[in-house]
């Protein structure tokens, strides 16, 4: 969610645009969109206060930006705006990072399948770090701005837009060969400035903080990084890492661990959740085939004579006890295997403990079984049985 003008910062009734970008991975087969309303600089206060609105109090101020709206256009920029309204309640949103920059933009009057722009100059502003003297909701033009305020950003920034689905043109191509420009797959001029300014607070930083040119925006003297090579997802695990990793050293001359996220995050489908479900259904599966030996056990244990009840008791005690450990060590990893889903993480799937705990378990259950029953067959052979006759009353000793 971001706030975005042309020039000098509006004032007054001037025109602020809010625009809402949702990205989607390309597997999800929707493409990411861009929504923008409308909105007089005035009304940013109301917009950021944090309070509730009703529908009327947002088509009122669509309509003071945009007074030519109506009918189906202005009940969508109405609901936009309440939808944007909604996510700055809900998450706390205040202005974060601003970027200032110089846009040259390139695009033929006849059609919009490719879309060229250059961002010159990128100067990143920390909005959160400003005097506690200014009332608006935002830097002004003239605000001061102190030396750790601000991040230049060490490129010049190519964006490459086109429509529909055609494929990159020829001279690009050529270009990106020749390593005139340099692709940086989801680069984001927000996130840099988001994490360069808060670089000592976030546990895994972008990816491109590991490029040279970079390294002063985020304090390191020189880069080097965890990164995972060849990794590929079978039901949305990784099958293989690759480690590199060493310290990033903090220009005042201390040493701290820091993670840089993956140049290409871990693919996650919904299958991926279905296929930990699966998992974890297997496991309790196992667990139920112990207690089913544990019982049997333990019922055989009851109706035996001797020492060899209290073995067998004993024999299924144990194995139910293990059960139980089965069932709480597949719920640990069901819930951790969610949370490197939910998080993204392409690494740390991998259960290297469980299979063999499972496998001695299922092994030691079925053999005290057979040793059991083995043990106890000879006294069942010896056992007297009793048959009714008429007339006859036979008593044992």
């Amino acid at each position: 969610l971001r706030a975005r003008w042309y020039g000098k910062k509006p004032t007054g009734n001037e025109i602020v645009f809010l625009e809402l970008k949702t990205h989607h991975e390309k597997w999800v087969n929707t493409k990411s969109v861009k929504e923008r309303v409308s909105i007089q600089e005035n009304d940013m206060d109301t917009f950021l206060n944090g309070m509730s609105w009703k529908v009327d109090d947002a088509m009122s101020m669509v309509l003071r930006a945009t007074p030519t709206l109506e009918g189906t256009k202005l009940i969508e920029a109405t609901d936009l705006l309440n939808r944007m309204h909604k996510l700055v309640v809900k998450h706390q949103l205040k202005p974060c990072v601003r970027s200032v920059y110089l846009r040259a933009a390139f695009q033929s009057p006849k059609s919009n399948a490719l879309r060229l722009t250059i961002d010159r100059n990128v100067t990143l502003i920390d909005e959160t770090n400003r005097s506690p003297d200014v009332k608006s909701w935002c830097l002004p033009d003239d605000a001061l701005i102190k030396p750790d305020m601000t991040a230049q950003v060490p490129y010049v920034v190519f964006e490459v837009k086109l429509a529909g689905e055609g494929g990159m043109p020829n001279e690009l191509a050529r270009l990106e060969a020749e390593g005139i420009i340099q692709e940086k797959a989801k680069f984001s001029k927000f996130l840099t400035g988001a994490a360069a300014f808060n670089a000592h607070k976030l546990p895994t930083l972008p990816y491109w903080a590991e490029t040279a040119s970079f390294a002063s925006m985020f304090g390191f003297d020189e880069s080097s990084t965890e990164t995972y090579d060849s990794i590929s997802l079978e039901d949305g695990y990784p099958l293989k890492k690759t480690n590199d990793s060493s310290t990033l050293k903090k220009r005042k001359g201390t040493e701290k661990k820091v993670k840089i996220a993956p140049k290409t995050p871990a693919r996650v489908e919904p299958k991926s959740y279905f296929a930990n479900e699966r998992t974890f259904i297997q496991w309790i599966s196992a667990a139920l085939l112990l207690l089913t030996i544990s019982s049997v056990l333990m019922g055989y244990g009851s109706n035996s004579p001797g020492g060899t009840s209290s073995a067998m008791f004993g024999a299924g005690m144990k194995i139910c006890c293990g059960a139980v450990v089965i069932v709480l060590y597949a719920t640990f990893v069901y819930f951790r295997r969610i949370h490197l889903l939910s998080n993204g993480k392409p690494y740390g799937y991998v259960d290297f403990a469980g299979p063999v705990i499972l496998a001695v378990a299922v092994a030691v259950g079925v053999s005290a079984m057979l040793v059991t029953f083995v043990q106890s067959s000879p006294n069942r052979s010896r056992q007297q049985l009793l048959y009714q006759e008429a007339g006859k009353c036979v008593m044992q000793s």
